[in-house]
């Protein structure tokens, strides 16, 4: 592959991560910068266990470790049919935590990698339902 090819590859992939950031910020009616933070957590995770379906990542579980807590980590899971982490924000108070927020970026680099295609967000039933629960209540 040349120079050239892999840099546009590059642009394009960086193109796809910022386009899914931007969606999902808009989607929970969160700071864009929440989920580049998240993103940035992202970099430390060890991914545990990817699901394939019919060639398509249908979900991911990671481990990441706790920035605020010396040797604790957190196990997180995300997918078609839902997403769990076992940090406290998600675990007692139902939350879409910053693990999940990493865990969806990941879900879509590697789909980026794989199809050359952000993830569809539209797919992602539980979190739309989410947000939409949030809304409804007024607390997203």
């Amino acid at each position: 592959m040349a120079d050239r090819d892999v840099m546009e590859t590059v642009e394009e992939l960086g193109r796809g991560i910022r386009e899914f950031a931007r969606q999902l910020a808009e989607i929970l009616n969160i700071r864009l910068e929440k989920v580049l933070d998240a993103l940035n957590l992202a970099r430390l995770a060890e991914i545990l266990d990817i699901k394939i379906d019919n060639g398509e990542v249908v979900g991911l579980r990671i481990k990441l470790p706790s920035e605020t807590r010396p040797n604790v980590h957190y196990y997180t899971m995300v997918g078609i049919y839902g997403s769990k982490c076992t940090c406290e924000a998600n675990t007692l108070r139902k939350k879409i935590c910053k693990h999940i927020l990493a865990a969806l970026m990941l879900w879509n680099i590697i789909t980026l990698f794989r199809t050359g295609k952000q993830l569809d967000i539209t797919k992602i039933k539980w979190l739309l339902d989410y947000a939409e629960s949030k809304r409804s209540e007024g607390s997203i």
